[in-house]
């Protein structure tokens, strides 16, 4: 889809239909080249997730956002070695079914993971559709990935137990935290 934006801008600056389709499509394919190649984790995270599974937890990605985006990006970042579920919520709105902060794709999170909503701590940085959604769902607890330092927006969040961090990797001590 991508492809066609770049194919509107040059039929735009006048490039023949024909050429415009090549050169859009020639775009899109270095643009996700070099897009996909700088894909990377911030630094830690993998080393997070590995602790987290030996400590027991159960993980499961929501990640929303148009399918054919997201799945080359989490290829890229070879998300399917480091959690055992994934959920994209471009192929869910494809299904029918809703993208956070619908409740429904935080329980069937829980479902693929075989929790309760009472039992998950969801760690998000969109507070729109990560923490609002969380407590839609009636889950335990949010962390707020928000390196930003933003305001949180007033939001009802159903007893949802919020906690905001900087960084993704301080993640661990709030855990160990709930753990004690």
């Amino acid at each position: 889809w991508r492809a066609r934006h770049w194919t509107s801008a040059l039929q735009e600056i006048e490039v023949c239909s024909a050429d415009a389709l090549v050169l859009g499509s020639e775009l899109q394919r270095c643009f996700d080249e070099v897009r996909l190649g700088e894909l990377r984790w911030v630094e830690g995270v993998p080393d997070l997730i590995e602790s987290l599974r030996q400590k027991g937890f159960k993980m499961c990605v929501i990640t929303n956002g148009h399918s054919d985006v997201q799945h080359p990006k989490l290829s890229a970042l070879r998300a399917q070695e480091l959690f055992e579920h994934i959920i994209v919520g471009g192929d869910e709105v494809r299904a029918g079914r809703r993208e956070k902060p619908d409740p429904s794709i935080f329980v069937k999170a829980c479902d693929l993971t075989g929790v309760t909503p009472q039992e998950v701590v969801h760690v998000g940085d969109s507070f729109g559709s990560d923490i609002v959604g969380a407590g839609a769902a009636g889950l335990r607890g949010g962390i707020w990935v928000n390196p930003a330092g933003k305001p949180a927006p007033a939001a009802q969040l159903n007893g949802l137990q919020l906690w905001e961090v900087s960084s993704v990797t301080e993640v661990l001590g709030i855990l160990a935290k709930l753990e004690s």
